[in-house]
């Protein structure tokens, strides 16, 4: 364990710091923390899909030509079912990196 000297100095700006901090948790706290966005249909977009798989579009595409991923054509976009992919998404990723016998 190492222990660190510190000057009165850098020890009030470290507490003006805290201050800051205190103050802006209790503004948060006050006015309320904005909602997260959680989609209300249990649907993503293409885009949300991608990010939040950490996938980019074109295997998205990919995904969904060759069937492992079910897209649904809804108002001319395409949406994806968050249950279907976390389902589809996990048998993809469980053969991904298996060697070959």
């Amino acid at each position: 364990m190492q222990i660190e000297v510190i000057t009165r100095q850098e020890l009030q700006q470290l507490h003006q710091k805290i201050d800051v901090l205190q103050a802006t948790i209790s503004s948060l706290l006050t006015t309320g923390l904005p909602p997260a966005k959680e989609p209300k249909t249990g649907m993503l977009t293409r885009a949300e899909t991608a990010r939040k798989y950490r996938i980019t579009l074109s295997t998205l595409d990919k995904y969904t030509r060759q069937g492992r991923i079910k897209g649904y054509r809804i108002g001319g976009r395409i949406l994806y079912k968050i249950a279907e992919i976390d389902q589809n998404l996990e048998a993809v990723n469980d053969g991904k990196y298996r060697r070959q016998k």
